[in-house]
């Protein structure tokens, strides 16, 4: 027990290297230099790195194994997968009427009255969403395909600002903390169609 709970921190804390962008893409995943960072032994580290290269996250460059980006048509796909699912499971949410909707919302209207820390209090709405739907999934396979889908897109986080999905977040909070299904699962939709957007302009812009 306590190996996997080691495993699956290794795990979280890589993820969230990628996502800050500390680790971006091409970096080296090594097992003993993240085992330096995070305190831990290669076990541990070792079967991190393996569930997230079977998650193509990373991939095999030689005899390296690095962060993967996704090529744009995987963008596509994934946030098609996406449109397909994170609906569903804001409308079940809805049906429940959130207590951790509500708490959000608050969050989000602190954030709109203060404006301090923007970046800081959005990345924790924004994580605070994919939880969100991932509690709420009808079942297991449906929220760790979600999960997976969502990490794969964690490496091309930092390409754009996410504040400018914030009111749009805050309007899918609104509506699934007030119980109402279905403007739950049309603002979750809003949510995805702007994300993608926003990302695939990034990569283009970037790559220009």
């Amino acid at each position: 027990m306590a190996d996997k709970r080691l495993s699956l921190e290794a795990y979280e804390a890589i993820l969230r290297l990628i996502g800050s962008g500390v680790l971006p893409k091409d970096a080296k995943l090594d097992e003993a230099k993240l085992g330096e960072i995070f305190g831990m032994s290669r076990t541990p580290i070792r079967e991190a790195i393996g569930r997230i290269e079977s998650e193509k996250i990373a991939k095999r460059k030689g005899r390296l194994l690095v962060v993967s980006e996704q090529t744009s048509h995987e963008v596509g796909e994934i946030f098609f997968a996406l449109r397909m699912l994170e609906p569903k499971c804001a409308r079940a949410a809805a049906y429940t009427r959130s207590h951790s909707a509500g708490l959000h919302y608050r969050k989000h209207i602190e954030f709109d009255e203060t404006g301090t820390n923007p970046l800081g209090a959005f990345s924790e709405l924004r994580q605070a969403y994919v939880g969100l739907l991932m509690a709420a999934c009808p079942n297991t396979v449906m929220a760790k395909t979600i999960q997976v889908m969502r990490n794969r897109l964690l490496v091309l986080a930092p390409l754009y600002a996410p504040s400018d999905l914030h009111s749009e977040l805050g309007a899918m909070l609104q509506a699934i903390a007030s119980g109402n299904a279905e403007a739950g699962a049309r603002t979750c939709l809003t949510v995805i169609q702007a994300e993608e957007a926003l990302l695939l302009k990034a990569m283009k812009d970037r790559d220009v």
